[in-house]
């Protein structure tokens, strides 16, 4: 389950300098922190893909490897 979150020192900031941060659990339990948006609502969503996506590859219904590939076309 990700969590999603405002930093500490980012409540401070004006509401279009600050980001939404998503924490999550990859597919070897190690807890990973990603940037989010600004927006809270893209952020959950975006939160719920890292879930999905890591869903998959723990039922090894995805590949690491070719999600990994994936991402560094972006």
């Amino acid at each position: 389950m990700a969590t999603v979150y405002l930093r500490g020192r980012d409540h401070h900031k004006p509401d279009d300098k600050r980001f939404y941060y998503i924490t999550y659990s990859d597919q070897y339990g190690r807890r990973r922190e990603v940037k989010g948006c600004i927006e809270e609502s893209k952020t959950r969503k975006l939160a719920k893909e890292i879930d999905l996506e890591v869903a998959l590859i723990r039922r090894g219904l995805v590949d690491p490897e070719q999600v990994r590939l994936t991402e560094k076309r972006r």
